[in-house]
């Protein structure tokens, strides 16, 4: 299940951050997540899975000429690495972002 994120997330979703470091993240991303999470998401999802937080990412907001989102911090449990929840995850934010016709353009 693909659900809005929680502030009660926000623990589970550090901790999916740790188990991803070092091989797809910087251990001081950690607190760089944290300070993302409490401050500076606009929309942010979570994956659970039988009650388990597997998952996470976001969608960030640019009215620039363009009306850009922005797909923001991926982060998948490693042992549900390579099941396409991942990529459910990424459809289900572009999904998002084309929902509402005024970004034109996804980075």
């Amino acid at each position: 299940m693909i659900r809005p994120y929680l502030d009660s997330d926000l623990e589970d979703v550090l901790f999916l951050l740790e188990l991803n470091t070092p091989k797809y993240f910087h251990v001081a991303e950690k607190e760089d997540l944290r300070k993302y999470l409490l401050n500076e998401k606009e929309e942010y999802f979570v994956v659970e899975l039988n009650g388990e937080n597997v998952a996470a990412g976001g969608i960030n907001y640019s009215i620039d000429s363009r009306y850009t989102a922005r797909i923001s911090w991926d982060v998948v449990a490693p042992k549900m690495q390579g099941k396409g929840i991942g990529k459910d995850l990424l459809t289900h934010r572009i999904n998002q972002i084309k929902s509402s016709e005024r970004y034109s353009k996804i980075i």
